[in-house]
């Protein structure tokens, strides 16, 4: 169950609308805090980093703080979600590419 939701909200192939986004905000949420989930969903959190970071370190981005880009990423989408605009998708990629700009800048 916890892989079927996972491919349903994260699949690259599926655009996920405005609402299809709070749902899967909110199954993540209540994921979370389910005491026999917490724990996969900590250990899938891990592997998509590590992921994340290799992904980011072969596109000459290495040693971008990884926990930074995720949590810029995370609020800009609720952010925009909450706002309304359909924007949350555009706002999230500017926000990470400036990020990243910045930090292969320093």
């Amino acid at each position: 169950m916890l892989h079927e939701r996972s491919v349903r909200c994260h699949s690259p192939s599926r655009r996920v609308g405005r609402e299809g986004l709070y749902a899967c905000s909110r199954e993540s949420h209540a994921g979370g805090r389910h005491p026999a989930l917490r724990p996969v969903l900590q250990q899938t959190r891990r592997r998509v980093d590590a992921l994340l970071t290799e992904a980011l370190d072969r596109c000459g981005h290495a040693g971008a703080d990884t926990a930074q880009l995720v949590a810029v990423l995370d609020g800009t989408v609720i952010s925009a979600l909450v706002e309304g605009d359909g924007r949350a998708r555009i706002r999230a990629r500017t926000a990470v590419a400036a990020l990243l700009e910045n930090d292969s800048s320093t």
